[in-house]
């Protein structure tokens, strides 16, 4: 992220963002995986995915090409509002989410597939809004801390397992709940029919494995 490169962060901020953002983009990565095998297994395998015309329909709406730098992008908007409030101390991270969140919008998977016009689009904003707040907030609370690696900051900020465990649930909470309301209003999310049952499904299942792969990620670091 641009804004990231050009701040005036220091060193030592510098290399605990670096740290943070490698374990953020392993699981960016991992997550792609997964939605490229779902897609294969729904539409006939790695061979059909060349023939099968609704298998390319479902990767081109979901952006598969650009997947990767939106899902970095996005992670790197939290991660720099987390890092403004380690280094301006006194800032309030509600206020500098209101000043960064038109950016963080758009990166975000959902945002700019919304209907904007419709009646309960402000509930999927506030609902985006209160996934980047809960991001940001366990960013911070990682980046003020002092260690040379992703487990020992990790450990340093939440020293107790479920305190993390907690931030882990809370972001499923948020992804669910915006699932819902895009499955319950069928015209808030800007899907052709014909695709989204499928669609609906990569994205619940890919956060359902996302979820989990971080649970997994959190018991190797405290070791049980």
């Amino acid at each position: 992220m641009e804004a990231i490169e050009k701040s005036k962060f220091s060193p030592d901020l510098r290399r605990r963002i670096e740290i943070v953002r490698a374990e953020m983009r392993s699981r960016i990565d991992e997550g792609i995986k997964y939605t490229d095998r779902m897609i294969e297994n729904l539409h006939g395998g790695i061979v059909g995915i060349f023939v099968n015309r609704l298998a390319l329909f479902i990767f081109a709406w979901l952006g598969r090409d650009r997947a990767r730098e939106e899902g970095i992008r996005e992670i790197d908007h939290a991660i720099y509002v987390a890092a403004q409030c380690v280094h301006d101390e006194g800032a309030n991270l509600d206020d500098l989410i209101d000043k960064n969140f038109n950016g963080y919008l758009k990166h975000h998977p959902l945002y700019r597939r919304c209907d904007m016009d419709h009646p309960r689009f402000n509930d999927i904003t506030a609902l985006m809004r209160e996934g980047l707040k809960t991001r940001a907030d366990f960013y911070y609370q990682l980046l003020r801390r002092d260690a040379g690696c992703y487990e020992d900051l990790l450990k340093t900020a939440f020293p107790n397992k479920e305190d993390s465990m907690r931030v882990v649930d809370r972001q499923h909470e948020i992804v669910q709940e915006a699932f819902e309301l895009v499955s319950r209003e069928k015209e808030l999310l800007k899907v052709p029919s014909i695709i989204r049952r499928d669609v609906l499904k990569i994205i619940r299942r890919t956060d359902d494995y996302g979820n989990s792969r971080l649970k997994k990620r959190i018991n190797e670091i405290y070791g049980n």
